[in-house]
């Protein structure tokens, strides 16, 4: 399944050719390729922008990962990409999958991330050998500390990276 949909946003799987286009700046060509309105310089955190190349040779390197890294957040309602859930790929050998999510300034506070994550984990539950999904979190990101925990996360004392683990079990 390349597209997840939820009340309010589809979450579509980003191409290796759609990333490419991310990382060269070419917004209108890439949202050209899905159907979909990338906002010039989107996505505008420094961490998301750099982690583009990583997803990009993951995907190069491995095509079945596809659905394992960058699903983007579309506002159904104009086709507008207003975030992303990114995955850092398949479970690793304990059955772990980590997420990450951000969604545009003017999207946040409504519940998006939420949705729109939560959707993804319980994608990321229904495939063969996953049994725990992890956040990394800064102590001092609130709202994502808020977000993990609607979501059902918990603190787990490990830290990935210098950053608090949150983490998710299969029920």
């Amino acid at each position: 399944m390349s597209t997840i949909s939820t009340n309010r946003v589809d979450l579509i799987t980003a191409t290796p050719e759609f990333v490419q286009l991310l990382i060269a700046h070419e917004h209108a060509r890439a949202g050209g390729l899905l159907n979909v309105v990338v906002p010039a310089g989107w996505p505008n955190d420094v961490d998301a922008r750099a982690g583009l190349p990583f997803h990009l040779k993951a995907l190069q390197n491995n095509p079945c990962e596809l659905f394992w890294r960058i699903r983007l957040i579309v506002w159904r309602a104009n086709r507008n990409v207003i975030g992303s859930i990114n995955l850092k790929g398949p479970p690793d050998e304990s059955g772990t999958v980590e997420v990450g999510w951000g969604v545009s300034p003017e999207y946040r506070r409504q519940g998006v991330a939420t949705e729109a994550t939560g959707a993804v984990i319980e994608w990321t539950f229904s495939q063969p050998g996953v049994e725990r999904v992890i956040a990394t979190i800064p102590a001092d990101n609130i709202a994502s500390i808020q977000v993990a925990a609607r979501l059902g996360m918990h603190r787990t004392g490990e830290i990935r990276r210098d950053l608090p683990v949150w983490a998710l079990n299969r029920s």
